[in-house]
């Protein structure tokens, strides 16, 4: 199931003149998000890193703490467009222990992020329909991801921080 479709276009010139290309475009998938038994939203996204996604929503939309409020993801394809994710989550007992503090971040770090951004992930490159999101460790990329929306791409990079 790829995130990537060709499809026919007609492209005009300023000149009036027109070509037949085929376009790549970026393919909608969407995630059925079924939270202990009630379904709580549909996603649309594309179909990579479907757990961190659906983790990292959870924690923004605070109804989990950390992952180990998480009891099971199960990741059930429907069709080639569709998923549907079941989460058995339990309640909490642990006190919210993020930290407003701002890490000392140095400049190669940022200009090592800087410029994964600027060669951009696999998907992006086709189609340039895509929003990254990257996770490093100092000047190392632990984790990088794309999706159909900036949220989403955020949703997984959280979700990845919260699982691993």
């Amino acid at each position: 199931m790829g995130n990537v479709l060709s499809v026919p276009v007609t492209k005009v010139f300023e000149d009036g003149t027109k070509e037949n290309i085929d376009r790549k475009i970026l393919k909608e998938y969407t995630v059925h998000l079924i939270c202990n038994g009630e379904s709580i939203l549909d996603i649309d996204c594309t179909n990579l890193d479907l757990k961190e996604l659906v983790v990292g929503r959870l924690f923004a939309d605070k109804k989990i703490q950390n992952y180990s409020d998480v009891d099971s993801v199960d990741i059930n394809e429907i069709n080639d467009n569709e998923s549907a994710v079941n989460v058995l989550i339990t309640t909490s007992n642990a006190k919210d222990e993020t930290s407003n503090k701002i890490p000392n971040i140095n400049h190669e770090s940022v200009i090592s992020i800087i410029n994964k951004f600027s060669d951009g992930l696999e998907i992006h490159n086709e189609t340039k329909s895509t929003h990254s999101c990257y996770l490093a460790v100092g000047t190392k990329t632990v984790f990088e991801t794309e999706d159909i929306s900036r949220h989403n791409a955020v949703d997984k990079a959280v979700g990845y921080m919260l699982i691993i």
